[in-house]
């Protein structure tokens, strides 16, 4: 007869197997790996690129990972026009600097980056699937080359949204409010 105790080393035991050798992290080499170092130069050699932040502890990174990682497979099979997929683990980073930095609310992530600067495009949930990021992909992909880029009033330089920026963005929030002080300071 097995003692609780017992049961319960065995459990801790298949848990940090199935961690470590969890098969799901596997490179393949098709998605780009992002680190705090090369992010900037990165994103920008790319017209198109969808960056997926996440963290290893996370389940639903852990259930994303191998379809991102096909996507990322099949999308570059067309030699023609690939179309790059990435990925920064903030578990390497520090979580909360990882968070601050990029704005991210939850894990994981999908953004997409042109030129090296986040648009304000994520993919959402439904979009999670290895057929729906190859989808989803091509058509950005196609769209971008119809349009041409332009870039309005972003705050995010170098797809980071620094502290000038944050001091900037609100300018026009600022302005209205002074305007509105001095109309309401005149009726006095």
């Amino acid at each position: 007869m097995w003692k609780s105790n017992d049961l319960f080393l065995i459990a801790l035991f298949l848990l940090l197997l199935n961690g470590f050798s969890s098969p799901s992290w596997l490179e393949n080499g098709d998605v780009i790996v992002l680190t705090k170092q090369n992010f900037n130069s990165k994103t920008k050699e790319y017209d198109i690129l969808l960056v997926m932040f996440y963290v290893k502890w996370c389940p639903y990174c852990q259930r994303l990972h191998p379809a991102y990682e096909r996507a990322g497979t099949e999308l570059l099979q067309n030699l023609d026009s690939p179309i790059y997929l990435a990925k920064f683990d903030c578990s390497n980073d520090k979580e909360t600097q990882c968070l601050r930095r990029y704005e991210i609310s939850g894990y994981p992530t999908l953004r997409i980056y042109r030129y090296g600067r986040f648009t304000n495009e994520e993919l959402n949930y439904r979009n999670r699937t290895t057929d729906e990021i190859v989808k989803t992909m091509k058509a950005l992909k196609k769209s971008s080359g119809q349009e041409e880029q332009t870039w309005y009033n972003n705050p995010y330089k170098d797809g980071v949204k620094d502290e000038m920026n944050k001091a900037t963005d609100n300018v026009q929030h600022m302005w209205l409010s002074v305007g509105l002080f001095m109309v309401l300071y005149k009726s006095i």
